[in-house]
């Protein structure tokens, strides 16, 4: 066993002195059998410090040590991924609270939808052609008069057919333009004057002179009671009952042929 320049004993195997960390191979070995007196007479070699040894780092990746396991370096990938991550999900929160309450975050109230009525505009109806006649010609003027005369005809003709060769009492005979009692009659007149005979005797029935033969004039609207009686007499004596005057009741003989004469017979 070898001893350093410093008088320590070298350890086997190792390239230091454990007491003066001077290199084995610059010392020289001592025997153990010499003398501490001659290795401290013996000159000792200058001291040279140990070199310390360095690694270079290198630019990337883990480091690498003689006799250490590498340690790998840390990524900062993840990191990365995660901070533009929790970016974008801020932006995207922040962009629908401005789509969905744009008045709450900007303080001005958002505007109302104004919902505009619908008007529809009436096109004024004349009078005339927006009253409908009735059997009883009321609220009916000019035309509509005409027509709802025209009405009651077509209405009564079964009624009035029934009568054919009979005598009948003849209440009225009225034409656009006669003058009678002060009354200068047109269709509105004698639709009214209808009106006031079916308030008297509700079963009277209308005719149209065009249609029968026994009438002097072809455009009369005729009243006439629809009970047929054998002779004029018998007709006549029902005016007297009823209490009409002579010129507004008197004995009709209805017939499809022949002609006015000898179908009429009034009261005195």
């Amino acid at each position: 066993m070898g001893r350093c320049r410093c008088g320590a004993a070298l350890v086997p195997d190792l390239h230091f002195c454990v007491a003066c960390g001077a290199r084995q191979d610059l010392v020289r070995r001592v025997p153990v059998a010499v003398g501490a007196a001659r290795l401290a007479a013996a000159p000792a070699p200058p001291y040279v410090a140990p070199r310390p040894t360095y690694y270079p780092a290198p630019a990337s990746g883990p480091v690498s040590r003689p006799g250490v396991a590498p340690v790998p370096a840390r990524s900062t990938v993840p990191w990365i991924v995660a901070g533009v991550s929790v970016v974008v999900a801020v932006v995207l929160v922040a962009v629908g609270v401005l789509a969905a309450r744009p008045a709450t975050v900007f303080g001005t109230p958002a505007p109302t939808p104004v919902v505009v009525p619908t008007v529809t505009v009436g096109v004024p109806v004349p009078a005339a052609a927006s009253s409908e006649s009735d059997s009883s010609g009321s609220g009916s003027t000019g035309g509509s008069a005409a027509a709802a005369l025209a009405a009651q005809v077509a209405s009564d003709r079964s009624t009035v057919e029934g009568l054919v060769g009979q005598w009948v009492p003849q209440l009225s005979a009225k034409r656009d333009g006669l003058v009678a009692d002060g009354i200068t009659y047109d269709d509105d007149a004698i639709l009214t004057h209808w009106s006031a005979l079916t308030g008297r005797d509700p079963s009277a029935v209308m005719l149209y002179s065009g249609d029968w033969p026994v009438f002097n004039g072809s455009d009369f609207w005729v009243v006439v009671h629809p009970q047929g009686f054998a002779t004029a007499a018998a007709a006549n004596a029902w005016c007297d009952a009823q209490g009409y005057s002579a010129d507004d009741c008197y004995a009709k003989r209805l017939s499809h042929s022949g002609g006015p004469a000898g179908t009429t017979v009034t009261r005195h």
